[in-house]
């Protein structure tokens, strides 16, 4: 696993997650990448650029019947707050999309999951069994 410095103080965004990929990628484009590797990829990923990993979402929702795919949410001002990491098995390769360039149901259905996790982050008749 290639070892990444801390994220430093800039704009988060396309640019800087995609900067963070190379670098936990090491350069070598996706080809040795696993379905095993991915979240922890992608989250080293989201991390770096200053952004926060949300959840995973499925492929399917990409029109993919394999493969893996992770909504990522940009803090602070960026020109695109949402994007979604999506890690195609065929060739190995991950891509980055902006949120203009996701399908319409990709965004539904994670606004819609990010809501729901949110009420059950507020819920305290849920949170708090699960603490004892």
């Amino acid at each position: 696993m290639t070892e990444i410095e801390p994220a430093t103080p800039r704009p988060a965004g396309p640019a800087a997650l995609e900067r963070a990929l190379d670098k936990v990628l090491g350069g070598n484009e996706g080809g040795d990448i696993s379905s095993d590797r991915f979240f922890e990829l992608a989250w080293r990923a989201a991390e770096h650029a200053g952004c926060e990993l949300l959840f995973e979402i499925p492929p399917v929702l990409f029109g993919k019947a394999d493969g893996r795919a992770a909504a990522i949410r940009c803090r602070g001002e960026c020109e695109s707050p949402l994007l979604f990491i999506v890690m195609d098995m065929d060739e190995g390769a991950l891509r980055l999309l902006r949120g203009d360039e996701a399908p319409e149901r990709v965004i539904d259905f994670t606004l819609a999951y990010a809501g729901v996790l949110s009420q059950i982050r507020n819920d305290s008749r849920i949170i708090a069994p699960l603490l004892q």
